[in-house]
């Protein structure tokens, strides 16, 4: 493994058990809708989901 990527998850496995730094949000939320996109199928009682564009 790379010393970067190595020096990464450390930052990462401190930030979130031991620092409990929280996301950064810059402006208000925005709802994002899928359902316009994607339709639903079933295979063998399977959910099966296409993209349509």
């Amino acid at each position: 493994m790379q010393d970067r990527e190595k020096l990464a998850q450390i930052k990462a496995f401190l930030d979130i058990n031991i620092l409990n730094t929280k996301p950064k949000v810059l402006g208000e939320k925005i709802k994002v809708t899928y359902r316009k996109y994607f339709s639903k199928t079933t295979v063998n009682s399977q959910p099966i989901y296409s993209l349509s564009l």
